[in-house]
């Protein structure tokens, strides 16, 4: 089976105060299969917002290729990322940040109806339907970001997402700003959404415990380079890399 995502090669170096610009990703390569959880594990600064950004086409890279169901996509420009965007989503880290607060949820959900061309009367049901299946009541379509709380407000950041059909959804630190039960809650159903959709997910985190929890492969970042991966059980149960090794030790 031809993967959903293949990343070869990728680089993405910052300008900084020395002539040297700084590698925020350097010679990523990975697979990620339709279905399948990946996990992204590494502290701040490591470069996992960088890489998700650039797979999501929000960040132009320097080197390297990105083929999204073996279409690739890496120099594509203007109209020609429409496609791209509706097939990758992104879930933040604070979702209230990521929504306008002069509109409510239910216009942030039927914006990229909208955006297709779905009828006003249709989006609108659409809109509420999603909030639905991500464990909304439809009333909650009426409010804005500031009247519903952390979790409420991430799942209507998934359904936001799910609007658009995509068929790779990243989750940047998506649950870090939740409390414990909230974040359960949110992985439950982002299980139940790629066991029913056959949505990839690739799952950035700096928890390697959680993780292990929840996906089904992990790689491990560190300095913008990929310096093991593999199922998150084998990976914590015999570290290769002393990075690794000290995440491992830091999450005991």
């Amino acid at each position: 089976m031809e993967p959903l995502l293949e990343v070869a090669g990728l680089c993405k170096p910052y300008p900084a105060r020395s002539r040297t610009p700084l590698p925020a990703v350097r010679d990523v390569s990975f697979c990620l299969r339709a279905g399948e959880t990946l996990g992204l594990v590494g502290g701040s600064g490591c470069g996992k917002t960088t890489l998700a950004r650039l797979i999501a086409r929000l960040a132009e890279a320097d080197a390297g290729r990105i083929l999204l169901q073996g279409q690739d996509i890496t120099r594509l420009r203007g109209r020609a990322l429409r496609p791209v965007y509706r097939r990758v989503q992104m879930v933040f880290q604070a979702p209230a940040a990521s929504f306008d607060a002069r509109h409510t949820l239910g216009w942030a959900v039927a914006e990229p109806l909208a955006n297709a061309g779905v009828p006003r009367a249709a989006r609108r049901a659409q809109a509420a339907q999603l909030l639905e299946r991500c464990g909304l009541p439809a009333g909650f379509a009426a409010r804005y970001p500031r009247q519903v709380s952390g979790g409420q407000c991430q799942r209507a950041a998934l359904a936001r997402a799910l609007a658009a059909g995509p068929r790779l959804l990243i989750c940047d630190e998506a649950t870090s700003a939740l409390d414990p039960l909230a974040s359960a809650q949110l992985l439950e159903l982002l299980d139940s959404l790629r066991r029913q959709n056959g949505l990839a997910i690739l799952f950035i985190c700096h928890d390697l415990a959680l993780v292990q929890r929840f996906c089904d492969r992990a790689l491990v970042m560190q300095d913008g380079r990929i310096v093991e991966q593999g199922a998150p059980t084998a990976l914590i149960a015999a570290p290769r890399h002393p990075y690794t090794r000290r995440l491992v030790e830091a999450a005991l």
